[in-house]
This record gives C-alpha cells, structure tokens and sequence, in this order.
C-alpha cells in the first residue's frame, strides 16, 4: 500500500516530534489522524519507544491489531521492544510464535531487525541463555555483528547479575573483531 501525501507528512512530523522526545507532540499528531496506513502506526510506536511511552506504544499497537491492519517487521520489532520495556514477557513469546508464523523471517533485513528485536528483549529480560541462543542464530545466519546488538545481549548478563556470561560475550566480541 503507497502512502498518501498526508500520510507521509505525518510520519514525517511523528518522527521528527519522537526525535525532539515530545510526546505530547506526537500523541496529538496522531491522535487526529483517522487513516490506516500501517507506516503511521510504525512512527507513532517507534516515538512513544523514544519517548519511554512504553505503555501507549503498546496501546497503540493493540488498536492497530483491532484495526485488523496486518504487522510487518518494523510494526513486529516495535512491538517486542515496547512489551520488554514493561516486562511482559509472555506476549514477546506470543509475539516471537506469531513472527514465525509469517514469512517474515525468510527476509535477511526483515530476519536480522526481528533477531535483535528478540535479542533486546531477553536482554531486558536478564535472559542469559536466550540472548546467546538468539545471537548464535543471529551469527548463523551471517549477519553483520554492530555494537546494539552485542550491548542487547550483555545487557541480559547485566539484569541476570551473571559477570561469567558477560565475560563470556566480551570475549565472543574480541574473537569476532
């Protein structure tokens, strides 16, 4: 689906109000929208994310679902990061079920942003075991190792408590460059 002008003006001012971290700006930009288009929904949720409206960009992403308005990977991405942010853990897992459910995965851009995705979450989580298994997958699939990726997964060493883990991937970093 092509975006209509007014569609791409608005996300263009959603990002930019993310950007600036004013939420009130954006909220109310989206607020008197009354379109469709998935993209829209994307800006606003990547700005309540900025903006650590976790729980609006959450309930945004649930009235898109309402709206019977069908995900893709940014759509799914936001998702899994607002959800870990408010430690609701189950539904990643029923996210991560749906995603690869999809063809999504099967994309290498789609593939390495929802694997980050999954990896950022367990890193919120203190997922240790997760956070590696999905890097490894990751790495499997030959996708270019970037510093979010590796502070994601250190991050589930982090809020596990668990220094022989982050030792472990520290030196998984040096080894890979």
């Amino acid at each position: 689906e092509e975006a209509s002008q007014e569609d791409q003006r608005l996300i263009t001012q959603i990002f930019n109000a993310g950007k600036a971290r004013d939420w009130a700006a954006a909220k109310h930009l989206f607020d008197g929208w009354t379109g469709s288009y998935r993209n829209v929904y994307n800006s606003i949720m990547t700005a309540a994310f900025k903006c650590g409206e976790f729980e609006q960009g959450v309930r945004i992403y649930e009235r898109m679902r309402a709206s019977r308005i069908e995900p893709g990977s940014t759509t799914y991405f936001s998702a899994l990061r607002l959800h870990s942010r408010l430690g609701k853990f189950a539904q990643i897992q029923d996210l991560w079920a749906e995603i690869q459910s999809t063809d999504l995965l099967s994309d290498e851009t789609n593939d390495r942003q929802l694997l980050f995705g999954m990896i950022d979450s367990c890193g919120q989580q203190g997922n240790v075991s997760g956070a590696i298994s999905l890097l490894n997958l990751y790495l499997s699939k030959g996708h270019a190792l970037h510093g979010a990726v590796m502070g994601a997964a250190t991050n589930a060493c982090k809020n596990a408590r668990n220094a022989t883990a982050a030792l472990s991937l520290l030196a998984l970093m040096a080894e890979l460059g």
